[in-house]
C-alpha cells in the first residue's frame, strides 16, 4: 500500500473558457485526470506518489515529483507569454487624410482571426497575437499586407495608402 496524501495546485494567466489542466501519471499506470479551470485555477488531490506530467494549453510541466504526502504548488503558468506580438498602422491618402469607418481584416492562414474598423484618426490596432504569419485585408481595396511574420513579441507597423478616388470596378456578365 501507498499513501494517496499528495496534491497538485496551481494557477493559470491567460486561461481561456473551458481550458482543462491534464495531468498524466508515470506511464507504467497509463491514466490521466482532468479539471476544467475555475477562475484560472486547478487543483488535483489525492495523488499516490511518482513522476507526473501536468499539460495546460501549450504549456507542459515535466518531471513533477509527488511523494504520496506532499503538496505542490506551482508558480503561475501564463499562457499569454509569447502572444504580445501588435499589428497596428494608419490608413490615409497620400496627402495625409485619415480615412475613419474603413473594415480592417486580419488573417491567419487564410482564417479570420479579427475584423475592426478604423478609428477617427484611421489607425488600427490587433493585439494579442502569437508568432506566425498574417495578412491584412482592406475592404475595398483587398489585400495591402501580406507575409508579416510575427514572433509573439515585437510590434509590426502597417501603414496603408488609400487611393485618391474610391476603389470602382465593374462587374459584367450574362
Amino acid at each position: 500500500l501507498f499513501p494517496l496524501k499528495s496534491s497538485l495546485k496551481g494557477q493559470v494567466k491567460g486561461a481561456t473558457p473551458g481550458l482543462m489542466a491534464v495531468l498524466h501519471a508515470p506511464k507504467a499506470w497509463g491514466w490521466t485526470r482532468q479539471v476544467t479551470l475555475s477562475s484560472g485555477a486547478f487543483s488535483f488531490d489525492s495523488l499516490p506518489p511518482g513522476r507526473y506530467r501536468l499539460v495546460v494549453g501549450n504549456k507542459v510541466v515535466p518531471d513533477l515529483v509527488l511523494t504520496g504526502e506532499n503538496q505542490v504548488q506551482l508558480t503561475t503558468i501564463d499562457l499569454t507569454e509569447g502572444r504580445r506580438s501588435v499589428v497596428r498602422g494608419v490608413i490615409a491618402t497620400s496627402a495625409g487624410a485619415a480615412q475613419k469607418g474603413i473594415t480592417v481584416l486580419l488573417r491567419r492562414e487564410g482564417v479570420i482571426l479579427a475584423q475592426i474598423k478604423t478609428a477617427d484618426d484611421g489607425s488600427y490596432r490587433f493585439a494579442n497575437l502569437g508568432p506566425g504569419v498574417y495578412t491584412i485585408e482592406v475592404v475595398g481595396l483587398g489585400q495591402v499586407g501580406g507575409s508579416i511574420t510575427l514572433d509573439g513579441d515585437r510590434e509590426h507597423v502597417a501603414n496603408i495608402g488609400w487611393p485618391s478616388s474610391s476603389p470602382t470596378g465593374t462587374i459584367q456578365g450574362r
